[in-house]
């Protein structure tokens, strides 16, 4: 049994650029990663290049095993930012033809796929089938503790990794389930989670998206229900039957900033996908009088409730 020697090495220097095979000395085999490999193959009569010979073929295949292995080392080495061992596996440029002929390229990437590289929001590492990428630009919008299996990308270079690795997207809709269930987003969940969802290419249209807003009491809206930006001085609460909220003043400002907004009307016009509308009188006063009506007729034989459904408009109209 015909034994070789194989030895890679990686620079201390996140920066560093490309490096190249050796067999003793540099070949002209160049390897689109941050590191160095030494490995004892056959070349051809130039020592420049290498011969398509099946050992050859194995010891290039456990070199590409063993870039995968150093990559999980990677991440736990001091000064790591949990992406070290994706950025060791990722190619920064075209392979290698020779090496392409060799068929590396594929063989890494399906080691590394196996191996835990990519760091999640709940946390540790988890291999790329385990894990999903963020829909829009980036993790830090969704709550870890409700996806805990998010790929923990901040930025284009670590979203460039999780896509190498082919990291599948979170889809839409399951996004939206799991943010619908939670019944208990704190301000900054919920204004970080409403940012996110309008940062995605195509946003979901749906009317469950006003359920992510809140009004003065922190309580949820409900589905189809409008919101409105509170103007400057006190206004009576509205009837809890209204189909319209004033939004949470400090859900409000949080989201302004996130939203990087110079006024309520350009925050208005970036939260209309979500139900919120431009303030106005006849916008507050004409949805309170609309469902004060639906109700009063869909209580033909209530007269307690209708009294009171018309005395709480009225009230409010006559502020």
């Amino acid at each position: 049994r015909n034994r070789f020697q194989l030895t890679i090495a990686v620079p201390n220097e996140r920066q560093a650029g490309p490096g190249c095979l050796f067999c003793y000395f540099p070949t002209e085999v160049q390897i689109p990663l941050p590191l160095l490999a030494h490995a004892t193959v056959e070349l051809d009569e130039t020592r420049k290049h290498m011969n398509d010979t099946r050992a050859n073929r194995h010891i290039l295949k456990v070199m590409a095993e063993r870039i995968a292995e150093l990559a999980e080392q990677q991440i736990g080495r001091p000064g790591a930012d949990g992406w070290e061992g994706c950025r060791l596996v990722t190619p920064v440029g075209a392979w290698d033809r020779e090496l392409e002929q060799f068929g590396i390229p594929a063989a890494l990437k399906d080691a590394a796929q196996q191996k835990k590289l990519v760091p999640v929001l709940g946390g540790g590492h988890r291999c790329a089938m385990e894990a999903n990428s963020a829909p829009g630009d980036a993790a830090t919008y969704w709550p870890a503790r409700l996806f805990p299996e998010m790929a923990a990308a901040e930025n284009e270079e670590e979203q460039k990794f999780s896509e190498y690795l082919d990291v599948e997207p979170l889809p839409t809709d399951q996004l939206l389930q799991r943010l619908l269930a939670a019944n208990d987003l704190t301000l900054d969940e919920r204004a970080y989670a409403i940012t996110g969802l309008l940062q995605i290419r195509r946003p979901p249209a749906d009317d469950t998206l006003a359920t992510r807003l809140c009004d003065e009491t922190e309580t949820p809206l409900p589905a189809g229900a409008s919101a409105i930006l509170q103007p400057a001085g006190e206004l009576p609460p509205l009837p809890t039957w209204a189909t319209i909220r004033f939004l949470h003043s400090e859900l409000r400002q949080k989201l302004g900033l996130l939203l990087e907004t110079k006024d309520s009307r350009e925050l208005q016009q970036k939260l209309r996908p979500f139900g919120v509308v431009e303030y106005s009188l006849a916008a507050l006063i004409r949805p309170v009088m609309a469902e004060a009506s639906r109700q009063v007729r869909d209580r033909p034989h209530d007269e307690i409730g209708r009294a009171h459904v018309l005395n709480s408009s009225h009230g409010y109209i006559s502020y």
